[in-house]
C-alpha cells in the first residue's frame, strides 16, 4: 500500500528531477539552437521548458487517479486542455498575431490549466517529508522504465533532429503535421488505454499465463481498433488534406 509518506516523496523526487530538467533545456537552449541553426529556437525552448515546472506539481495527483482507474476523468481533464489550448493557439495567431509564440504560450497555459485541475480534483498536498528508504525502492522501481522511455523516446524523435538540422525549421514543421495526425491514434487511444490496463495487470502478475492472456487480449483488441482507422487514413490522406488544409 502507498503511504503518506511515499507520496510526499514521489513529489519532492519529481520536483527535483524537472527542476534539473528545466535547468538543462534553459541552460542548453543556445546549443540545441546551434545545431538547428535557429536563433530563434532559443526563448522558445525556454519557455516551453517552464512547462517541466508547472507539470511537477501535479505528477502525484496523476498517479493518484491512475492508481484509482480514474481514467475517464484523466481524458477528459486532457481534452479540456486540448481544446483550451487549441483556442488560445488561434486567439494568439489570428487576433493577437504573436506568430510561433502562439503555440508556446496556449501550450503552456493548456499545461496549467491540466495540472490546476488535478490538484483542485485529488486535494493531496505535499508535506515537508522525505524518506530516503522510499526513494531508494521508487528509485530502483523507476530506472527498470527509464532506460527503455530513454531509448524510446530517442528512437522516436531522431528524425526531428535529422529533418531540423538538414532541411531547416519549415520541413521539420510540416513533417511534424503530417506524423502528428496519425500518432493522434496512438496519444488517444493506444495509450490511455495501456495506462489503464497496467494497474489491473499487475494484481496478476503472479500469475505468468494469465498476465500473458491479458496482454494478447488487450493487444488484439487495439489492433482491431487501430489498424483500420490508420490504414483508412493512408488510403485517404490526399483527399483529407485537399478537403481539410486545401491544396
Amino acid at each position: 500500500d502507498v503511504t503518506e509518506e511515499d507520496l510526499c516523496t514521489c513529489f519532492w523526487t519529481m520536483l527535483m528531477v524537472n527542476v534539473v530538467l528545466f535547468s538543462v533545456a534553459f541552460a542548453g537552449a543556445p546549443l540545441f539552437a546551434a545545431f538547428f541553426k535557429e536563433p530563434r529556437l532559443i526563448w522558445v525552448l525556454r519557455l516551453t521548458s517552464v512547462g517541466f515546472l508547472i507539470s511537477a506539481f501535479s505528477s502525484v495527483q496523476s498517479t493518484i487517479l491512475a492508481k484509482r482507474l480514474q481514467f475517464g476523468f484523466q481524458a477528459i481533464v486532457d481534452a479540456l486542455a486540448t481544446l483550451i489550448g487549441s483556442g488560445l493557439a488561434i486567439f494568439f495567431a489570428l487576433v493577437l498575431e504573436l506568430e510561433y509564440w502562439s503555440l508556446v504560450f496556449s501550450a503552456l497555459i493548456a499545461t496549467f490549466v491540466a495540472s490546476l485541475i488535478r490538484i483542485r480534483y485529488v486535494r493531496w498536498r505535499p508535506r515537508l517529508r522525505f524518506s530516503r528508504a522510499s526513494f531508494r525502492f521508487q528509485f530502483r522501481y523507476g530506472m527498470n522504465g527509464l532506460g527503455e522511455s530513454a531509448v524510446g523516446y530517442f528512437h522516436q524523435n531522431i528524425d526531428y533532429l535529422l529533418v531540423g538540422r538538414f532541411l531547416g525549421a519549415a520541413t521539420l514543421g510540416l513533417y511534424e503535421f503530417a506524423y502528428r495526425i496519425p500518432h493522434l491514434v496512438y496519444v488517444r487511444l493506444a495509450r490511455p488505454v495501456g495506462g489503464m490496463v497496467f494497474p489491473i495487470l499487475s494484481k496478476v502478475q503472479t500469475s505468468d499465463e494469465r498476465l500473458a492472456a491479458g496482454y494478447m487480449k488487450t493487444a488484439t483488441y487495439i489492433a482491431l481498433i487501430v489498424f483500420p482507422m490508420v490504414g483508412g487514413l493512408a488510403i485517404l490522406a490526399g483527399p483529407a488534406v485537399a478537403v481539410l488544409w486545401g491544396d
